[in-house]
């Protein structure tokens, strides 16, 4: 039952964190600030993702690439004590 209180922790954690500027801008702003602060967050992120997005691109296929070769078999033991090689590709 404790790992439920450390979700719930978390939970709200993240929740505070990913919306926490909305709320303060909900709280104390007029609807004109948070339009505006809606619409600069949004651009700025759009702007954000297009210049990483060939740094990801070449990561993605890096690490897709590095994982291909890092296949290692898988030694499962059967019922009777045989032991059965598997390979991952």
């Amino acid at each position: 039952m404790p790992w439920v209180i450390v979700y719930s922790v978390q939970a709200g954690e993240k929740l505070l964190l990913a919306e926490g500027s909305k709320m303060v801008m909900a709280m104390g702003q007029s609807a004109y600030d948070q339009g505006v602060y809606g619409l600069v967050s949004s651009l700025g992120s759009l702007v954000v993702r297009t210049l990483f997005q060939p740094v990801e691109e070449a990561a993605f296929t890096a690490f897709s690439k590095q994982g291909e070769h890092a296949a290692h078999p898988i030694h499962v033991l059967a019922p009777h004590g045989a032991t059965h090689t598997l390979s991952c590709h």
